[in-house]
């Protein structure tokens, strides 16, 4: 087992980051200049993509105008202490140093997507129709089995619900729909345009408002139909609604693959979210996760959340340039779905595989160890079903067993199980993509990066092609150990001391399970050889 040498401190440690110097330049930028005393209207702003694209945002371009939020009241707290929680976090460190006023910019709307009208006032309303110049809408429930008519009401009819406000909007410049790569998962090729769906996005609505829950839950599987889960349907349905109402608007669809933490913005391999990848490498990582349902030469696309953030951002700027330039062509042609860009933010030309990912970011797991960990990592990627499950019994379920047994014994709860049971439900809901393959197209977003100057290249870093993976990857895991397990950098001593430990006693276990089985062969052709030697020899009669 190799070993990196011990850093002394925190600093040595964030020697891992290659960090480009000077990304900030010395004259306003076209796209700094499109946001220069535009107001933004943002829908989830406190998820993951949704905080980077704020801070973003503020930290870039300091001439924006304000900053509307809708923030829904959740948990007994209001929309101003969730924004304290949501600035809160090392992603708005590097702002509160160099933009210290930057709250000022700050405009709160109460709402909520999943409730009919969005739940905003009238006098809300009425301001962020005057006041507003683009608007991206990023909420989303991102639950791959959210129940139907919940996904349908976030994910669609939140979508109805901005697109009304944004045909209101006095002097809307831009609306971009965050969607997702995999909206059409079903069809192994993925370009950037859109599909037909088997039903009406409008009657679908007004079937939920009308039919019975019961009903509803009954027939889900029929209206998913070639969908793998009600996400990606409703995802579908959203941009379908689009293509048949948005017509004539500045608005476009990007559609990010699967994101994970940051390159280097605001801080390197910055991460708050538990969902997928990270879950999975978190899991390995505690020696947790054992054997994983993965085809192991299937492409992961992946993209890291601060380059995706950057391509939103650049995104709508082009929206707003393509739709100037359609209203400067007097007597032009009618607008049309096709003129509705779409945006498939995806890795084409610089992929990598699942078996390279594992194996790049078990290298930062042994370097970075976390303090929790209860063994040595060891992952095994299976694709057979049968082979799968019976790897799940033992490496899984008898370790959890036998750990549960002896918290019971020392008067503690038994945690594993449970633990292993919410595993194996994420990998059950995330299988369908660690195991297919897609073919993407991502022109139109290339079509982005060429049109960008060389500043706003560096200020909006959002070409994927040019990610170094092993650099990347190899700071990956020291960014969710700072930030999702929070373990101080001062515990990774004691850490790779406990890890080392884990290491032997997984080889001794290895060992003697080899000698038992060994043993246990050995044994059984013994006996087999004694019964043979104890049974009389006839000579056959010769006639």
């Amino acid at each position: 087992m190799e070993m990196a040498a011990m850093p002394k401190n925190s600093e040595d440690l964030d020697k891992v980051f290659t960090v480009p110097k000077n990304i900030y330049p010395k004259r306003s930028t076209d796209i700094q200049r499109f946001y220069s005393k535009k107001n933004i209207l943002i829908t989830g702003a406190t998820g993951f993509l949704g905080k980077l694209l704020v801070e973003k945002l503020l930290w870039s371009c300091p001439d924006i105008g304000y900053i509307y939020l809708l923030l829904r009241d959740k948990k007994g707290k209001d929309s101003g202490s969730r924004i304290d929680e949501l600035l809160d976090t090392p992603a708005f460190v590097r702002l509160k140093k160099d933009r210290p006023l930057f709250k000022e910019k700050f405009r709160l709307i109460t709402g909520d997507c999943s409730v009919s009208g969005l739940g905003i006032s009238a006098a809300d309303r009425q301001e962020i129709i005057k006041e507003v110049n683009v608007v991206f809408h990023v909420a989303a429930t991102v639950r791959f089995h959210e129940p139907l008519t919940i996904a349908l009401n976030i994910n669609l009819r939140a979508t109805q619900d901005m697109l009304d406000l944004g045909k209101e909007i006095k002097s809307l410049k831009a609306f971009i729909h965050v969607s997702t790569a995999y909206s059409q998962c079903y069809s192994s090729s993925l370009d950037e345009r859109f599909y037909d769906t088997p039903m009406d996005p409008i009657k679908l609505l007004k079937f939920l408002e009308t039919a019975d829950q019961q009903i509803i839950d009954a027939i889900s599987p029929k209206l998913l139909g070639k969908w793998p889960n009600t996400y990606t349907f409703s995802k579908a349905m959203a941009e379908d609604y689009i293509r048949q109402s948005a017509i004539g608007m500045p608005i476009g669809i990007f559609r990010p693959s699967i994101i994970i933490s940051a390159v280097n913005e605001p801080v390197p391999r910055w991460v708050d979210n538990w969902y997928g990848v990270n879950g999975y490498v978190t899991a390995c990582s505690a020696g947790l996760l054992r054997v994983v349902r993965m085809g192991c030469d299937k492409e992961a696309n992946l993209v890291p959340v601060d380059m995706c953030v950057n391509g939103l951002i650049a995104s709508a700027w082009d929206i707003s340039e393509r739709y100037k330039e359609s209203k400067r062509l007097e007597n032009g042609p009618k607008p049309t779905s096709r003129d509705i860009r779409i945006y498939n933010f995806v890795l084409t030309e610089n992929p990598i595989s699942w078996g390279k990912f594992y194996k790049l970011t078990c290298r930062g797991g042994v370097e970075f160890p976390p303090t929790a960990a209860l063994w040595y990592h060891s992952l095994i990627m299976s694709t057979n079903p049968l082979q799968h499950s019976l790897y799940k019994f033992f490496l899984h379920y008898v370790p959890a067993a036998f750990f549960d047994l002896i918290s019971v014994c020392a008067g503690k709860k038994a945690q594993t199980f449970k633990l292993y049971n919410r595993i194996h439900k994420m990998e059950d809901v995330t299988m369908f993509f660690t195991m297919h393959g897609w073919n993407f197209t991502n022109d139109n977003m290339l079509k982005v990066i060429a049109k960008m100057s060389d500043d706003d290249r560096r200020l909006y870093s959002c070409d994927v092609r040019t990610l170094d993976w092993n650099d990347y990857l190899h700071g990956y895991f020291l960014g969710i150990r700072r930030y999702l397990l929070k373990d101080e950098d001062s515990t990774l001593a004691a850490a790779k001391r406990k890890y080392i430990m884990l290491y032997w006693l997984h080889k001794l276990v290895k060992l003697v399970m080899f000698l038992a089985a060994f043993k246990g062969i050995f044994r059984s052709g013994k006996a087999i050889c004694s019964k043979f030697n104890k049974t009389p020899f006839k000579t056959p009669m010769l006639s």
